[in-house]
């Protein structure tokens, strides 16, 4: 896969993104798969569904490849390491600087890779979700179920996603996993209204530190990005007409 020279000019004030499709052609698969580690195989080999071990496969694969342009390295060669609650990283022997994200919902996968900045990202599909106020009452901070109650049902289900992308891409950014308090923070709900971070700990001051972004993911998807600084430019690194992101990777043909 060949990097435009516009993907590798990352500058400490950008973030990349692009999405990609997961179900690639098997000897693509199989190209993807040789890159990964010895842990790689094994947790892939883990997973009971062959639909779910391609897509890890995939998008891991696919993760590599993009970041060894940056790196400047062969895919097989990048390392990986693992915070306290298992965020991803790369291990401390590459570029020290260099931080990224992965999401992926069915067979869409959405990745985010930036300099200096903790970054999180996040893809869900846009689906009827007749428990959403429910579900908002478990895990959305009151200022944001007040908001979801106040929507038209019409537009819930894009609010839900909209405020579940945006709460899951700042969860991952932090890197605090499942230990994170999910009401002690804010994020924007309405549909039309822009992604921000709305309030840090009850402050303003602190959540204007930081950036939230919607991302323009295919049809169908919702996606966010976060990112901690608030001096930061996000940009769709997809070539022109491939915005499935795989660089001329050949999809499934059967």
């Amino acid at each position: 896969m060949r990097m435009s020279p516009e993907a590798l000019a990352l500058e400490v004030g950008d973030v990349h993104w692009w999405s990609a499709g997961l179900d690639l052609a098997p000897h693509v698969i199989a190209s993807l798969q040789s890159t990964l580690n010895e842990d790689e195989r094994d947790r892939a080999d883990r997973f009971a569904f062959p639909h779910l071990r391609r897509r890890y496969v995939v998008a891991r694969g696919l993760l590599r490849q993009w970041l060894a342009g940056y790196l400047e390295r062969d895919p097989a060669d990048v390392r990986f390491a693992y915070e306290a609650h298992g965020k991803p990283v790369l291990d401390a022997g590459h570029s020290p600087d260099l931080r990224f994200n992965v999401s992926h919902t069915g067979d869409l996968a959405v990745f985010a890779v930036t300099r200096s900045h903790s970054v999180g990202v996040d893809v869900e599909a846009l689906r009827p979700m007749a428990d959403a106020l429910a579900l908002a009452d478990r895990f959305f901070s009151p200022s944001e179920r007040r908001a979801l109650h106040a929507v038209a049902d019409a537009d819930r289900d894009v609010a839900f996603f909209s405020c579940w992308t945006r709460k899951e891409a700042y969860v991952k950014a932090t890197g605090e996993g499942l230990t994170c308090d999910l009401e002690s923070f804010d994020v924007s709900v309405a549909p039309g209204e822009p992604a921000r971070l709305l309030r840090l700990f009850g402050s303003s001051a602190a959540a204007a530190r930081w950036t939230v972004e919607a991302l323009d993911v295919p049809a169908g998807f919702i996606g966010a990005v976060a990112v901690a600084t608030s001096e930061i430019r996000v940009r769709n690194v997809c070539p022109r007409g491939e915005r499935s992101g795989t660089h001329g990777l050949a999809r499934r043909t059967a």
